[in-house]
């Protein structure tokens, strides 16, 4: 992962202790002190996955950026189940919009003649972003134990 700190410290007795830690546990830490900010804090997060198609280009898209932030998110260490729920809850907005969009955008991909209104690449970029954050919800789903019926 592309998103964890190696943490490396040295107990009382002598022993090396490692752990690793989202790079962005300090912020979210930051945040959590008011229950407002951490859900301010998930809500910027998942935005960045809500493209605007309209006015995308290939080159707007970071996927890597989006890897990371996908990591951070699913190895976060949430100070209430409400701030799972809430993630969950933003992610599925974003990915049935979004989604729905970008088969719309798909369709008229397939459906023009010279095939350059949109390209692959761009198709492929969008779609890595909503697989990821479709991963990212399914891993908090079984992370948390949470039932979906």
């Amino acid at each position: 992962m592309i998103a964890l700190l190696a943490i490396e410290s040295v107990s009382e007795n002598g022993n090396v202790i490692q752990k690793q830690e989202p790079m962005l546990a300090h912020l979210y830490q930051l945040a959590s002190s008011k229950k407002s900010r951490r859900l301010e804090f998930i809500s910027n997060s998942i935005k960045l996955f809500d493209i605007d198609f309209s006015a995308c280009k290939t080159q707007d898209i970071d996927v890597g950026l989006l890897q990371f932030v996908a990591e951070n998110l699913a190895s976060l260490d949430f100070k209430s189940l409400d701030d799972v729920m809430f993630l969950i809850f933003q992610a599925n907005k974003v990915i049935s919009v979004t989604g729905e969009t970008l088969i719309e955008f798909i369709e008229e991909y397939e459906a023009s003649a010279d095939g350059e209104s949109l390209g692959r690449p761009l198709i492929a970029k969008l779609s890595v972003s909503i697989g990821l954050l479709c991963i990212l919800v399914n891993h908090i789903i079984e992370s948390y134990g949470i039932d979906t019926e």
